[in-house]
């Protein structure tokens, strides 16, 4: 494996790190909005649920600028081309749910005692839409997005709002928002007790039990849905108007293309099988009322989520399902040798003074 290659796939795990650190911090944040109202019958239960389960919401934009700010130039391509014309909306709302999360949880205590209803209302529907909008953007850029390539070799973007189908809504938007409840309800768990808790175990179970079906099927959808991979064989050359047959690796779009990742590498099958494993065994300790170790088992199903769709869709990061020739993969879409390993020397510079911020905020909340 050669250096370039090394390089590319260090930005791959880092950018399923970095989606990993918003879907534990970010989702879980937006996943107490939702449910406050559920989970605090008054004032008092809902002011000492975020006190205790908020968390540091003002440190999270925080990590995501420092990890996102590194990908983008590491990924310089894949955005310059079309991440930020196409995913505009999903985008808005990313920007949308660190505002309300970080905000949203920070300003609550100003607020006035008449019109908290009206703000922990407004709070728990702008959280609730932001992560639907999120799995949607998600789920849009595993089954396909409208690039295509022109004759000078710039991407152009299509119709975004037309592509949204049923599997966005229904599996990545649904289970995003489930996700978020789960993870906020875990926390929960493990930080207060009394009648909060005993809600909390509910909603837990509930929500837990839909990420579940939800996920098993998702995989059972993906055996149906058009995927992309890369095939190598005799294609026609289309050089120079000669005629013939050349041995290249073409990207082709097929029906379960997806899922022959896994079942061409059985070792692949370990990330979907955790995260259903931590799924199951969440759900029997709620069940047992056993919450010392659920918020941790309940984080970690995240980082095993997003591992089985990069095992899933690599090397693909945005596939297109207008032109499968246009699609941007892990080494068309990231940036050259040099800018790779610029960032990778900020990061390493960064990254300690972002952990002694976060200590701080840690420090000063108790």
């Amino acid at each position: 494996m050669n250096e370039i290659s090394v390089l590319n796939l260090f930005w791959w795990l880092l950018l399923g790190i970095a989606v990993s650190g918003v879907g534990i911090f970010m989702v879980r944040t937006l996943g107490i909005a939702v449910s406050l109202r559920i989970l605090g019958r008054s004032k008092a239960e809902r002011s000492e649920l975020l006190e205790q389960a908020g968390g540091n919401a003002e440190g999270h934009p925080v990590w995501l600028i420092l990890v996102g700010g590194a990908v983008v130039g590491a990924w310089w391509p894949l955005f310059r081309s079309s991440l930020f014309s196409g995913l505009w909306l999903v985008l808005l709302f990313l920007a949308l749910a660190l505002v309300v999360g970080s905000v949203g949880l920070g300003q609550r205590p100003r607020i006035a005692a008449k019109w908290l209803g009206t703000w922990d209302g407004t709070w728990a529907f702008l959280a609730g839409l932001s992560l639907l909008i999120l799995g949607i953007g998600i789920g849009t850029t595993v089954s396909g997005v409208p690039l295509q390539r022109t004759l000078q070799g710039h991407l152009l973007w299509g119709e975004f709002m037309a592509r949204f189908s049923l599997y966005e809504v229904l599996i990545t938007g649904i289970m995003t928002l489930a996700l978020g409840v789960f993870l906020a309800s875990a926390r929960v768990l493990t930080r207060l007790q009394g009648a909060v808790a005993v809600r909390a175990r509910r909603l837990l179970m509930a929500s837990g039990g839909v990420v579940l079906l939800v996920f098993a099927g998702g995989g059972l959808w993906m055996t149906q849905l058009s995927g992309y991979a890369l095939a190598t064989g005799l294609f026609p050359s289309g050089v120079g108007g000669e005629k013939g047959l050349v041995l290249t690796t073409s990207i082709i779009r097929a029906p379960g293309a997806y899922m022959d990742q896994f079942f061409s590498h059985l070792p692949l099958l370990a990330a979907p099988i955790i995260a259903v494993l931590l799924l199951i065994v969440v759900w029997v300790l709620g069940w047992r009322k056993s919450f010392k170790r659920v918020s941790v088992l309940a984080a970690a199903l995240v980082p095993a989520l997003v591992a089985s769709a990069g095992v899933m869709t690599y090397p693909f990061l945005l596939p297109s399902w207008v032109d499968p020739g246009s699609s941007l993969t892990l080494t068309n879409g990231v940036a050259g040798t040099s800018g790779q390993i610029i960032f990778l020397v900020w990061l390493g510079v960064v990254i300690p003074i972002v952990i002694a911020y976060q200590l701080r905020l840690s420090r000063r909340r108790r």
